[in-house]
């Protein structure tokens, strides 16, 4: 065999032999659709976004809802005035990735104020009509010995004393601490708060009826659903 013929074959066979190892290659690591990468990425938008609002003083005040969907963020909820709209969707369009923010928030007004016996406090659409009054039977009448006149005070010790708040005013200073509080309507009978679940969450409901158990003079507090 000639020199140039030998080195022929080992051109052929060192040819035979890359195809060989190219054709036996790994193949492509598998790649996750395009829709799930995009949904990935919403989800992770939308946490983002959550957490933006709970973390400002003013916005976190309130039950808002935000959900993000291709790059656009959907907010909803109440609030009490147009100023605090405009101030989530500012901090929403902050967001790194956000594009576009659409807005369905409403404008919730605040409780009526004051309480009232046999009227409620917040969005309660019936209130709890007063007693009908109670008319005295007549009694035998018996000789009454006079009473001694108790002692006049002073004009300025009178007016150094300041009125005791009623009932009403204390419960309804309760009402008006906590901004959960306000959606929750609250009307007082012959001594009884009544506490009626609405829109307020149960947790809340539960915890303004403990803070007006504590209020002396009260006889009971329940718990209405109607």
């Amino acid at each position: 065999m000639t020199r140039s013929r030998f080195l022929a074959c080992l051109a052929s066979g060192l040819l035979a032999l890359a195809l060989g190892s190219s054709s036996r290659a790994d193949p492509p690591l598998h790649q996750p659709p395009q829709e799930a990468l995009d949904r990935l990425r919403d989800l992770a938008l939308t946490l983002r976004a959550r957490r933006t609002l709970q973390e400002d003083n003013t916005l976190a005040s309130y039950n808002l809802g935000v959900w993000v969907e291709n790059g656009v963020a959907k907010l909803w909820g109440g609030v009490p005035n147009s100023e605090v709209g405009r101030q989530a969707v500012a901090r929403l369009k902050g967001v790194a990735g956000i594009r576009e923010v659409h807005s369905q928030l409403h404008t919730m007004p605040l409780p009526e104020v004051p309480l009232a016996i046999g009227h409620s406090v917040g969005y309660g659409p019936r209130s709890v009509p007063p007693p009908p009054p109670v008319v005295p039977t007549a009694a035998p009448t018996a000789p009454v010995s006079p009473r001694p006149t108790p002692a006049l005070r002073p004009a300025r010790e009178l007016q150094s004393q300041p009125p005791q708040p009623t009932l009403v005013e204390r419960a309804r200073a309760i009402v008006l601490s906590d901004s959960r509080f306000h959606s929750i309507p609250v009307s007082l009978q012959d001594g009884v708060l009544f506490v009626r679940r609405g829109i307020a969450s149960d947790e809340d409901t539960a915890e303004l009826a403990q803070r007006l158990r504590q209020l002396s003079g009260v006889a009971d507090v329940v718990l209405t659903s109607d």
